[in-house]
């Protein structure tokens, strides 16, 4: 039971803009069904798709690499690491659940939502039974597995649906950029810092992470509504006017101004920050590893 209530809260910070977005999408998916606008809901569809994705994989794997040192640093009961595998399977099928977008809105919103009505009955048919079986046979974790495959079973359904139905589908290249972005951040993350604990290591590894991670979904510009909020904080912050500045003053940069160069680079010269910090990092690796 500790193991469960331990997942509340992590569970509810990886699924924070859900009920946000599903609310913003029924409105235009009412009028673009009204419309015939089937460009425009596939649009919403994808863009709902990759903006949860993007944010429950990172929260997902934010909150994992930090687990276990979580729980010895700030002195909770031994049995609250029994829910370590009972949040990944959990924090999995939320991110499953957010990864394939609006479909429930997108079919509620049409004439076929009778479709929808039945699909929660199927669920709800498949899940009492799976859940009963696995919490006999795993304990505690066997509802988490259930879970896990009774969301994947009903987004899939949900999914083949619509793709046959009306052509749309939430995925497109960058779903899979995101994945590996998230899962290499959290391999990087997780063999640099793995045998340091602490509160400072904690910080230092969720600041590496998110600083990781946002990079890449900026650069690569994974969702095409990060990067309008992006460009316009770098107005707001006047950086690319304020660093033109800098350097017309400053042709030689010096040790004394060594974070600044780093920020040039990280705004201005993205190739070359990612070579640098890669080698650098696995230097770090080397050492941290091999000390001589």
């Amino acid at each position: 039971m500790t193991g469960v209530q331990t997942c509340a809260l992590p569970i509810c910070l990886i699924q924070a803009p859900q009920r946000g977005i599903i609310a913003a999408s029924i409105a235009p998916l009412s009028k673009a069904w009204k419309d015939k606008d089937y460009k425009k809901i596939n649009r919403i569809y994808q863009r709902s798709a990759i903006n949860q994705l993007l944010f429950s994989a990172g929260m997902f794997v934010l909150i994992w690499i930090n687990f276990k040192d979580g729980v010895s640093t700030f002195h909770l009961k031994k049995d609250y690491l029994d829910a370590q595998y009972i949040f990944l399977f959990i924090g999995l099928t939320k991110v499953i659940d957010m990864g394939t977008g609006v479909n429930s809105q997108i079919i509620v919103t049409s004439t076929f939502w009778r479709f929808d009505f039945f699909t929660g009955i199927l669920l709800l048919a498949i899940t009492l039974p799976l859940n009963y079986i696995l919490a006999k046979k795993l304990g505690a974790i066997g509802p988490a597995i259930a879970d896990l495959i009774t969301f994947t079973l009903y987004n899939a359904i949900r999914y083949f649906f619509l793709f046959r139905k009306f052509g749309m589908q939430p995925f497109k290249r960058n779903t899979l950029f995101a994945l590996i972005a998230g899962f290499t951040c959290y391999l990087f993350c997780h063999y640099l810092f793995y045998q340091h604990y602490g509160f400072l290591w904690i910080v230092l590894r969720s600041a590496v992470f998110v600083s990781l991670y946002l990079f890449v979904v900026i650069y690569f510009g994974l969702s095409p509504d990060v990067m309008p909020v992006w460009n316009t904080l770098k107005k707001r912050l006047g950086i690319k006017t304020w660093w033109r500045n800098y350097l017309s003053h400053s042709p030689k940069f010096s040790i004394g101004n060594i974070k600044y160069c780093t920020f040039y680079f990280f705004i201005f010269q993205p190739k070359l920050f990612v070579v640098l910090f890669v080698v650098v990092s696995i230097l770090a690796i080397v050492v941290n590893r091999f000390p001589f």
